[in-house]
């Protein structure tokens, strides 16, 4: 097994427990989400997927913060399940068109990533759906099934199957995390 290989696998490990706990709502989702993170920076750059790779220093730093949100000493204090306010999606749906069409070009013109606009789509997605995870918003869910499956799509072109399985099981997991969310927004009203 390569080094490269070794380090993709850290990856998937550790990003697979990593959901788990967020599904189950467990701060330990965080500090495990880094040691996934700085694996897959390392193994992004070496796919050429800048975005993506960039996408992992921006993880490793709201994994920080998503932390610390959720680690609040007074439980009274912590954040229940929420959803989205309706009039959000007049800012995110533009801004994510907007930011995949303008960093998606300068990625087509500037490096030689394979999928400029996919990666750019997917990462744009993927930083919504973060902060919609660090702000406990059911729709985290549905943002990370889109994600996910063009993640899986770069990855199956890619040939890279160990990152393409986790990103299977990331989709599994987004679908169940959304049930699994929705049941506990249920359980408290």
């Amino acid at each position: 097994m390569s080094n490269l290989q070794v380090i993709e696998w850290t990856g998937v490990l550790f990003g697979v427990l990593s959901v788990i706990y967020a599904v189950l709502g467990n701060k330990l989702t965080w500090p495990i989400g880094i040691i996934s993170c700085i694996a897959y920076f390392y193994f992004h750059y070496d796919q050429k997927y800048y975005f993506s790779m960039g996408l992992q220093a921006f993880y490793i730093i709201t994994c920080i913060g998503g932390w610390m949100e959720w680690h609040k000493k007074n439980p009274s204090e912590e954040k229940g399940v929420s959803n989205v306010p309706l009039w959000h999606y007049g800012i995110y749906i533009p801004a994510i068109a907007i930011g995949t069409l303008v960093m998606g070009y300068f990625l087509d013109i500037k490096t030689d990533d394979p999928k400029p606009y996919l990666d750019t789509f997917a990462t744009v997605l993927s930083v919504l759906g973060q902060w919609f995870l660090i702000r406990r918003y059911l729709e985290n869910w549905l943002v990370w099934v889109v994600a996910d499956s063009v993640y899986c799509y770069l990855f199956f072109v890619q040939e890279n199957l160990p990152s393409l399985l986790l990103f299977l099981v990331y989709l599994v997991f987004a679908i169940v995390g959304y049930f699994q969310w929705k049941k506990m927004q249920q359980e408290v009203r």
